[in-house]
C-alpha cells in the first residue's frame, strides 16, 4: 500500500515539475522581453551608466526591470518572476546581450538590446546559455 501512495505521488510531483508556455504567451514574452530591453538599453546609456554599458550587472538588470517596466510588458515581468531564470549578460559599451535559461518550461531566450526582436529562442537545456551569448554578434 505504501509502494502504491509513493508511486502515485512520484507520478503527480514528476507531472507537475515541467510546464509549457502556449505560443500567444510566448510571443507575448518575446514581444515584451524585446521592447523592454531596448527602451532599457537607451535610459541606461543615457542616464544611469554614463554612456558606458560595459558595467551592467544582473542585480541592476533585475533591478531596472521592476523599476521600468510597463504595464504593456507584464508578461515579460511576469516570466522572469515566475520562472527565475539564470541570466548570462554580455556588454560592449554601447550595447548588451541578455540570455535567460528557464529550467521549468525549457526555455532559452537570448536579446540583443540594439535590435527590436528576439535573437534566440531555444529548447535545448543542455546547451550552456554562455554559447549563445558568444553566437550574436554586438
Amino acid at each position: 500500500m505504501k509502494i502504491i501512495i509513493l508511486l502515485v505521488l512520484f507520478l503527480i510531483s514528476c507531472s507537475t515539475c515541467k510546464k509549457s508556455i502556449d505560443k500567444p504567451l510566448l510571443d507575448d514574452i518575446k514581444t515584451d522581453m524585446a521592447s523592454f530591453n531596448k527602451t532599457l538599453k537607451g535610459y541606461l546609456y543615457r542616464y544611469r551608466l554614463n554612456s558606458d554599458l560595459r558595467s551592467l550587472s544582473e542585480a541592476l538588470y533585475l533591478s531596472s526591470l521592476n523599476e521600468r517596466i510597463k504595464p504593456s510588458q507584464k508578461e515579460y515581468f511576469e516570466f522572469i518572476k515566475s520562472q527565475s531564470p539564470e541570466i548570462s549578460l554580455r556588454t560592449t559599451k554601447t550595447d548588451f546581450v541578455i540570455c535567460l535559461k528557464a529550467i521549468r518550461v525549457e526555455l532559452i531566450l537570448c536579446d540583443k538590446a540594439s535590435t527590436g526582436m528576439l535573437d534566440i529562442v531555444e529548447k535545448n537545456m543542455k546547451v550552456n546559455i554562455g554559447e549563445f551569448i558568444s553566437e550574436i554578434k554586438m
